[in-house]
């Protein structure tokens, strides 16, 4: 009689061949499987960094625009110091309540 291995299909005349066959295929099955998912989580984690790496990136050039625009609102309206601000900021928020109509 033959005993055939249910991982590879080799045939062997006794059990305990096929025994030996079927523990050392299930042994390589689990290794590959874990190869697998060791290298799915190494992608993983390379693609969820260059995003992050990209926000960061994103959030520095946004911080740089967001001095460059202050820069230039301060030289041209003044700075929070500056009466002529106030004056500006209050102008502003009393015509956009006085457009508001009820």
């Amino acid at each position: 009689m033959e005993y055939t291995c249910a991982y590879c299909g080799k045939e062997y005349k006794t059990i305990e061949e096929r025994t030996q066959c079927e523990e050392k295929c299930h042994n390589a099955e689990i290794l590959e499987r874990k190869k697998k998912e060791a290298d799915r989580r190494k992608e993983e984690m390379q693609n969820d960094h260059a995003e992050l790496k990209q926000l960061e990136l994103d959030r520095d050039r946004l911080e740089k625009q967001i001095r460059n625009k202050r820069a230039e609102f301060y030289e041209k309206y003044g700075t929070p110091e500056d009466s002529n601000f106030y004056t500006f900021v209050s102008d502003a928020f009393k015509n956009q309540f006085l457009a508001v109509r009820f």
